[in-house]
């Protein structure tokens, strides 16, 4: 007989092995309890987060699915993610994943998240509404380009377990961030083998990084400086510890993203994750009212109708942005709609998307629609994509 069910504590090192044993992780450092810290260090305690697939009592598949809050300026949004997905070599092929991946899905809607994030290809997951989304942007740096650039006075060391307080005040101040408790920010830093630099003056912290393994290149998964202006000067200290490139993610409406274009060898703009969104209003507002306040945008309405979902209503003006969610039209209501004279309704427009073309119209670097749409609608290319960016050390 074939269930599916909750972990228990009892289950924890038997999830962590199970884990290990399927994605073939023979080195320490490529094993779970190094990779994810915060989940297997101690699996017992993370047992409950996972979903097991059990057949006459053998554990055959599980996968991790966990919800936090992701704060976006003063707003709250419940995000979910999905990890350690893995079905045992003879099991597989039986529909054992897709029964996983369907039960986090539900849990994930009853618990009302607004989005689920994972890593992985996309042929695996799609077929669960994952689309690769939201805006990464790589910046490459080389010795060459520092040149002239001083460091004195500044320095890099490892991070210290006083650092917490201020390296966690540097992490919130972006204003877009997953909320990341107290106990376990340490373990956020050094996810996935990497290693957190602590940026300091005579006068203490003015910034964090943490750096991923490889050979030669100093690869920046998360990057925090109280001053951006000390971007050249952070790249400078980074490459004197032996690198010979080094390459930075940053968010795009983070004020380092500006600076570092205009010193960086190379730049490329890809999707963030694989993103399944389940509530288009919440997380489209949250994000166009961040943009407005950072960029103000220019006023106008935009209407998007998303199958599966209905009409999307955005709107800018003097009060602020707000994105709501109404039934598609019907072609009756569509004609009494072009015949209403009110300038607010004359302006909007509105799309018929597909739902994998509306998140790429909303928060991929790269839209067809939307190089389409803003021939007739400029807003489009003005308020679009939508700054949506996942932390890699956020990641399960």
């Amino acid at each position: 007989m074939e269930i599916i069910r909750t972990g228990r504590p009892e289950d924890g090192r038997k999830i962590r092995d199970f884990a290990d044993f399927c994605f073939e992780k023979k080195e320490p450092l490529d094993k779970f309890v190094s990779l994810v810290p915060g989940l297997y260090r101690e699996p017992e305690k993370s047992a409950a987060e996972h979903l097991l697939l059990e057949a006459d009592g053998e554990l055959k598949g599980l996968l991790c699915r966990i919800v936090t809050e992701w704060r976006v300026g003063d707003r709250k949004l419940k995000v979910g993610h999905i990890g350690s997905v893995c079905v045992t070599p003879e099991y597989r092929e039986r529909g054992g994943m897709r029964k996983l991946m369907t039960r986090a899905m539900e849990d994930f809607k009853a618990e009302g998240c607004a989005l689920a994030a994972l890593s992985g290809q996309r042929q695996r997951y799609e077929h669960y509404g994952f689309v690769p989304t939201g805006i990464k942007t790589e910046f490459w740096f080389n010795r060459k380009n520092m040149k002239g650039v001083k460091a004195e006075g500044y320095a890099l060391r490892a991070y210290e377990p006083g650092d917490l307080e201020e390296v966690r005040r540097l992490f919130e101040q972006t204003g877009i961030y997953m909320e990341r408790s107290g106990e376990g920010f340490l373990d956020h830093l050094t996810a996935w083998s990497a290693s957190p630099w602590v940026f300091f003056d005579e006068n203490g912290v003015c910034g964090y990084c943490t750096v991923l393994p490889g050979e030669g290149v100093g690869a920046v998964s998360e990057l925090r400086l109280g001053k951006p202006e000390l971007l050249a000067t952070f790249v400078r200290l980074l490459l004197d510890r032996g690198y010979y490139e080094v390459k930075i993610s940053i968010t795009p409406d983070a004020p380092e993203y500006a600076l570092a274009s205009a010193f960086c060898e190379a730049y490329k703009i890809g999707t963030n994750h694989n993103i399944r969104v389940f509530q288009f209003a919440p997380l489209a507002e949250a994000l166009l009212q961040w943009k407005n306040r950072r960029a103000s945008l220019p006023h106008g309405r935009l209407e998007l109708s998303i199958a599966g979902f209905g009409r999307l209503e955005m709107k800018v003006d003097e009060n602020g942005a707000a994105v709501r969610l109404a039934a598609p039209r019907t072609e009756g209501q569509a004609g009494a709609v072009d015949k209403r004279k009110s300038e607010e309704q004359a302006e909007a427009k509105e799309t018929a998307l597909t739902y994998e073309q509306a998140v790429h119209l909303l928060f991929s670097p790269l839209s067809p629609e939307r190089e389409q749409l803003i021939w007739r609608e400029p807003l489009a290319a003005l308020w679009l994509p939508l700054p949506l960016y996942v932390e890699e050390n956020d990641c399960y």
